[in-house]
Order: structure tokens, then sequence, then C-alpha cells
């Protein structure tokens, strides 16, 4: 029901809606051939943000990648990028853009490179095609041969501008690096200083292997006095054996012979000679077991001195060691920085700027703007919907009468009967014949089809004239 009196109230309106759609139609018109068309050119660049990087090896995630690229995209819209194209174009040196910067009304407070940048900058757009790693750069121009000239010394420009940037970047740290190991090789120089005044002295030096001299004697002298004792050297008893045989035989002799025998006196002489030397025999081996005993406690009292000249240097021994661990952590240290700033200068040479051009920047043939159908598609939505608008504000400031509904609505009495309008040659006749009267509880009204319109009331609408009982 309430789209039937909308549609009824624009039909009656329908001029209102008619001026208003055809209005915007003719702006529509107006601004599709008065507006200068406006072309744009698209050049493209591969990012290499998926695979690792082949300096670092690193890899971006998802959502560093994103801040990447809107990095990227406002990097282009930048100064730095649209400044060198105005150097590569050259337009500085040109005599009608430098008069044009003479008689300029605006920015004022700009020099002539930003000044020439600016309408770059507001012409420049960037955005990535879906589902791929290429940035799209758009400069729209009035000209079709502009935007593409323009469009790829943008290109250009964020290239080489990415790869000062990155070489910059990898000169500052290699120099931060420098100075770090600069810093690291004064301090380990100043331990190595305080390590060899510890060890001039206390006289503990450290081997190799982290232990000191001291520690290393002390174990040489612990294995050897850990051994059995060598028994002492075996010393020939010959003539002792041979002293003992030839008594037996004197023995012997002096029950069988005489006391002057010659036998018994021959045997008794060989006796004297073989007693001497069996008694340097007996002295050598108790010689030789004195020798055995006095090297084993020179072993003993050398541990024991050893021991205690460790133990007395148990404090300077620990500091050595901490000394040393410092200086090996400082010489690691050292070692990292000066590669790594080795590693950054080489990459400072090299213009890895991690964009990929891709393909030439082609030349546009259509305009992108002014685009007919979209602005008569907007100019027919716009007027249709001002005109709706104005139709229905109308209406509601000057109310008429237009169906019976709207009669009973406004007199609150029923509707008897309904007379057609007449033509238009007899507007002054009632025409027609009163339709059969409708009874209804209470109250009654006849519709007279008379057309009033100094009271308000529409052509064809109805009349109430009162009560019927």
């Amino acid at each position: 029901m309430l789209v039937g009196k909308v549609l009824q109230t624009l039909w009656a309106r329908r001029a209102i809606v008619l001026v208003a759609l055809l209005s915007t139609i003719a702006g529509g018109v107006v601004v599709w051939k008065t507006l200068p068309p406006r072309y744009a050119a698209n050049s493209r660049v591969m990012l290499e943000v998926v695979r690792p990087d082949p300096v670092t090896g690193q890899i971006l995630g998802k959502d560093t990648a994103a801040a990447y690229v809107r990095t990227q995209i406002e990097l282009i819209r930048d100064y730095e990028v649209a400044g060198r194209v105005v150097d590569e174009l050259g337009w500085l040196e040109n005599p009608e853009f430098q008069a044009a910067y003479d008689t300029r009304t605006t920015g004022e407070d700009l020099d002539i490179r930003r000044w020439a940048a600016q309408p770059l900058m507001g012409a420049t757009f960037a955005t990535m095609l879906p589902d791929s790693n290429v940035l799209q750069i758009s400069f729209r121009s009035t000209s079709p041969q502009n935007a593409r000239v323009i469009a790829d010394s943008l290109r250009r420009a964020y290239i080489a501008a990415t790869a000062e940037r990155r070489q910059a970047g990898n000169r500052a740290t290699a120099e931060w690096y420098s100075q770090q190991a600069a810093k690291t090789k004064e301090a380990l120089t100043a331990l190595e200083a305080t390590k060899t005044e510890l060890q001039r002295r206390t006289g503990v030096v450290l081997q190799a292997r982290g232990t000191d001299m001291e520690s290393e004697i002390l174990r040489s002298v612990a294995s050897v006095t850990g051994r059995p004792v060598p028994a002492a050297a075996p010393v020939s008893m010959r003539a002792t054996q041979q002293l003992l045989e030839l008594d037996a035989q004197i023995a012997q002799m002096s029950r069988a012979l005489g006391p002057n025998h010659p036998s018994l006196q021959e045997a008794q002489r060989r006796r004297s000679g073989l007693a001497a030397a069996a008694a340097s025999e007996s002295q050598e081996a108790r010689d030789s077991a004195g020798r055995v005993q006095i090297q084993a406690r020179a072993y003993i009292d050398q541990l024991g001195a050893q021991t205690a000249k460790v133990v007395s240097q148990r404090d300077a021994l620990a500091e050595a060691q901490r000394l040393q661990d410092e200086i090996d952590l400082m010489r690691a240290q050292l070692e990292a920085e000066t590669e790594r700033a080795a590693k950054l200068l080489g990459d400072a040479e090299i213009a890895a700027t991690g964009l990929t051009p891709v393909g030439d920047t082609p030349l546009p043939t259509t305009p992108e703007f002014p685009n007919p159908p979209l602005i008569m598609g907007g100019a027919v939505i716009l007027g249709g919907g001002v005109g709706i608008l104005l139709a229905l504000l109308t209406e509601l400031l000057g109310r008429k009468i237009r169906s019976t509904d709207d009669l009973e609505a406004a007199t609150r009495a029923p509707v008897l009967g309904r007379l057609p309008a007449p033509p238009p040659q007899g507007r002054g006749r009632l025409a027609g014949k009163l339709r059969p009267i409708r009874r209804r509880s209470g109250k009654a009204a006849v519709n007279l089809g008379q057309q009033t319109q100094s009271a308000g009331v529409g052509e064809g609408a109805s009349v109430s004239l009162g009560e019927a009982r």
C-alpha cells in the first residue's frame, strides 16, 4: 500500500523528477565534453619479498610483507623519487618551466625542484596486482606520451633510490660495526696487557689447554710418584758365592790335611782375595739400594713442594683463567664484528635492490577519464535520486487528495460514492451518474467528482458533503 502511494506521488510529481534527471544528464554531458581527457600509464616492478634474501637469507612473513609493500608504495609517492624524475627529465633547465615558476601563484615557499615535484607526487599511484608480487606504478596525465615517459622514469627513479638507500644503509651499518670492532680491539689489548702483568707478577703461565705450567708440572710429578718404586739394579755376587765354596773346601781339607799342607795354605791365600772381592760386592749392593731410596725421597719432596706452590698460586690461577676467558670472548667478538663490517661493505658495492622491472611501459590508448558510461550512469542515478527526493519533499510540504483513501484519511468519514472526472470541454458540469451509495455504520459521504483546485483537491478527487444518517 505504501509503495503504491509513493508511486502515485512520483507520477503526479513526474515533472520534478524529469527536470532533475535532465539537469544531471546535461551536467554529465558538459563534463564529458568539456574536461580534457586523462590517460594513465602503468609500469610494473616485481618485489622479491617471498624468496629468501640472497645476502642475508631472511624471509619476510605475511604481516611484515604487507607492511613492506605499504612502505614501498609510500616511497614511490615520496619527494625523493619525484625529485629524481624532475632531474632526469631536465625540467629545471627548461626556460618555459622556469618562467612558469617565476609567475606561480601557489607554493611561494617551495624551491623550484620541490615545486616541480608536487604535481608528480599528486598524480602518482601504486598498487599491488592481486595474487602476485608485482607492484604497478601508475601516472595520470592529459597526454598519453607524457604519462608513459613519466611512468617509466618513476620506475627507474624508484629502483635507483632503493639501491642508493640500501647502499647507504649498508655503509652506515658497516661503519658502526667498524667502530665497535675498534672498541673491542682496544678492550682486548687492555685485557692482554693485564694478563701479561699478572703472569709477570705471579709466575702463572697458562697453557694452550687452559691450565698453567705449574699445574702441569705437578701432574707430571704426581704421575711419577704414583708408580711403584723401581728395585735397585742387580749386582753380581759371584765373588761371594766363590768365597762360600772355598770356605767349604778349606774346612774339608783342614780335617784331612795338616795345617802346613801346601794345598791348604794355597786355599787360604785364595780365600783372602775372594773375601776382599765379596766385601766389595756387598758394599756395591748397599749403595745401589741407598740410591733408590734417595730418589724416592726426592720425588716425594718434589711432589710436596710443587703441590704447595700450586696451592699458593690458586687465586692467581683463577684470575688468569678469568682473563683468558674474557680474552677468548673478545677475540671471537672482534672476529665477528670485523667479518660483518667487511660483508656489509661488500654489499654496499653491489646494487642489490630486490626489485626487477617487468616489461616495458605501454603507451595508453584509451583515456581513463572522462568515462562516458560511468559519467552518464552516475548522472542518471544522481538525477533520479535527487528528483525523487525533491518530489517527495514537495508532496510533504503541499499535500493533495488523490484517492478515496486520502479523502477518508483527511475527513475521517467513509466514502459512499464516486463520480468520474468530467471531460475537458465540460469541466463546469457534472458528468456521469452517481454510483450506488453504499451505506456504512454511523457516517456517510458522497463523492461528487468535482474538481476544486482552490481547495487543494486534485483532478478526479472526491469531496465530502457532510453526514448522512
